[in-house]
């Protein structure tokens, strides 16, 4: 997490971001289980492995983004589903 808040925030350049993965915080893992891209008994090594998958270049992009909309629209209790940005993308939606 430390290495991609200092690329992220503080703009500080790397060589590459290949080793710099995804922190397997719960806001993450609910965002990811929910768009099915892990299964919902997923160990954070499969959070891990799918964010390496998605994006080899550089795995940890998705990490603030998930986070915040874990945070702001995906909650575990009463998710606001209908102003979330990937509600479009979202199977929990889509089924409705």
């Amino acid at each position: 997490m430390a290495a991609n808040i200092l690329v992220r925030e503080f703009k500080i350049p790397m060589q590459d971001r290949i080793c710099i993965d995804i922190s397997p915080d719960v806001q993450v893992k609910r965002v990811f289980k929910r768009l099915g891209l892990i299964s919902k008994n997923a160990s954070n090594d499969e959070l891990i492995y799918c964010a390496r998958e998605l994006h080899p270049e550089y795995p940890g992009i998705f990490d603030f983004s998930a986070w915040e909309i874990g945070r702001e629209w995906c909650r575990p209790y009463n998710p606001d589903c209908n102003n979330c940005y990937l509600k479009q993308f979202c199977p929990r939606i889509i089924e409705k």
